[in-house]
């Protein structure tokens, strides 16, 4: 590990940064409207990538989708490589012991920015990729919060991936086959952190019960991704009779073949567990007096889990009037319908609010990672515009 005087060596000539964010971080309803389109996935595409959003920062109105962890992640782990704090990184590797460094510095910042700690999932997620994440203990940081010597303070032997009193646990985790992730920006993004930081009071045993839900839902896709590899053809099958009918509907279906009639109870206990961590949510946020989920968000999302094909969803994050995520069944077969183009129609017609679908999908990647410029779509237009 480098010390002070290395960065202060690397510094002396001063450095440039330029920070670019992803389409799907803030609301691109003002783009569509400039190019008179639809709120649609084929509308979206058509938007450049990394488009200039042309208002003050104050003025942005973000879709939820954790753009202040993504930008503090990126932000701590291109100084870290750019001043070679740890020698010769290749992140295309899974080097534990780079990854966890940079992930308890970005903790620290982001916690810092905000002015609490939060769960650290956002964070996690740009450091790890997709997993099921347990948080750390607070308490490993607070000193370092609570510290009135910003600079002045030894960082390292708290930050160090070599402090056992970080707790925090990443477990691996991906969508069911044949199931697809939607996402939609609702109305304008919600203050995040005084949201958090009223629901954050409540009695552990208020978190416990969420936990306990949460763990069941990531439990029952879990056991879809076992059971499609175990049994694929009657997983397929499964799939095709329940793509057809509402999710209310899936308990009470029974059929000859067992191993399909299994398939679909685990996709029946995967829906009535997402209701489940809803209805929590919704408690909580009732209890702690913050639209966690908005009665408007609530008749939307009964509305699509209402369409055949869907089999849950909620809202990420802290809530609020931001964003709502879907789970789809996607079978590439046109005589089963498509309850992708069934949601995008219910949200094109929906009149309580303004729903705007993002592009993005669940990431199958390892999170953190170093980009090639040209690799990437639209980035090198986009840093030739801010250069100019």
């Amino acid at each position: 590990m480098k010390g002070g005087e290395h960065v202060r060596n690397a510094l002396q000539n001063g450095l440039d940064v330029t920070i670019l964010g992803d389409n799907d971080f803030y609301s691109q309803r003002s783009q569509l409207e400039k190019r008179n389109l639809p709120p649609s996935l084929e509308s979206l595409r058509k938007i450049p990538p990394f488009v200039p959003l042309g208002v003050k920062i104050e003025n942005v109105h973000k879709t939820g989708m954790g753009s202040s962890a993504a930008l503090i992640t990126s932000v701590v782990g291109s100084l870290m490589i750019h001043l070679k704090a740890f020698g010769s990184v290749d992140l295309s590797r899974d080097i534990e012991e780079t990854r966890r460094l940079i992930h308890n510095a970005a903790q620290y910042i982001h916690c810092l920015a905000q002015g609490k700690v939060g769960s650290g999932f956002d964070v996690s997620s740009a450091i790890f990729g997709s997993h099921i994440y347990t948080r750390f203990d607070p308490k490993v940081i607070q000193p370092l919060m609570e510290s009135s010597k910003i600079g002045e303070t030894s960082l390292l032997p708290t930050l160090s991936p070599e402090n056992d009193a970080w707790t925090y646990r990443v477990q691996p985790f991906r969508l069911p086959p044949l199931t697809r992730l939607l996402l939609a920006d609702v109305d304008a993004g919600s203050d995040s952190p005084s949201m958090a930081s009223k629901v954050l009071k409540w009695p552990l045993e208020y978190w416990t019960s969420l936990d306990q839900a949460n763990m069941v839902v990531s439990q029952a896709l879990l056991k879809l991704s076992e059971s499609y590899r175990v049994h694929p053809i009657e997983y397929s099958t499964a799939l095709k009779t329940i793509v057809l009918r509402p999710a209310v509907e899936w308990h009470s279906l029974t059929g000859k073949n067992g191993v399909v009639f299994e398939l679909i109870q685990h996709f029946d206990r995967a829906y009535r567990a997402i209701q489940a961590v809803r209805q929590q949510m919704k408690r909580m946020g009732e209890l702690a007096g913050v639209p966690i989920e908005p009665d408007e968000q609530t008749r939307l999302l009964d509305s699509c889990t209402g369409v055949p094909g869907v089999i849950g969803g909620g809202v990420p994050g802290a809530g609020g009037y931001d964003a709502i995520w879907i789970l789809i069944i996607e079978l590439d077969d046109a005589s089963l319908g498509s309850p992708l183009a069934n949601v995008q129609k219910l949200w094109q017609g929906w009149q309580e609010m303004n729903v705007s679908p993002l592009l993005a999908e669940e990431s199958l990647s390892s999170g953190l990672r170093m980009e090639q410029l040209n690799e990437v779509n639209g980035l090198a237009e986009a840093m030739k515009f801010v250069q100019e």
